[in-house]
């Protein structure tokens, strides 16, 4: 186990530059599968964060805007879709919407442009 393994093994809280560290630290030592699989622990954290989110807002009142969902495709897909489409230059309504919810559930500020 390196030292950097090692360290953010220890670590209480782990956050995206420790993840991408530790990513580093293997892909300089050349285990490029090492880094394969922590980017696949970040995917699955992330989505697990995510789950978390939406059953959190849900619970807050939110109700996804459907109008927003362009795709011909049934509600489920289209609350899927719409939840992780995203908008180079604005927020849509509905992402607007979910920003005021999530800062409601997790009490925090969020500001958007």
């Amino acid at each position: 186990m390196s030292d950097a393994q090692k360290c953010f093994e220890e670590m209480p809280e782990r956050n995206i530059v420790s993840w991408t560290s530790l990513m580093v630290d293997y892909s300089t030592n050349g285990d490029p599968e090492e880094v394969l699989q922590i980017y696949q622990k970040m995917g699955h954290i992330h989505e697990s964060v995510c789950r978390y989110l939406r059953k959190m807002i849900k619970e807050v009142g939110y109700v996804p805007d459907m109008s927003f969902a362009l795709h011909d495709t049934d509600e489920e897909d289209k609350e899927h879709n719409l939840w992780n489409h995203s908008e180079n230059l604005r927020v849509c309504d509905d992402c607007h919407s979910v920003y005021k919810f999530v800062r409601r559930a997790v009490q925090r500020r969020i500001i958007l442009c």
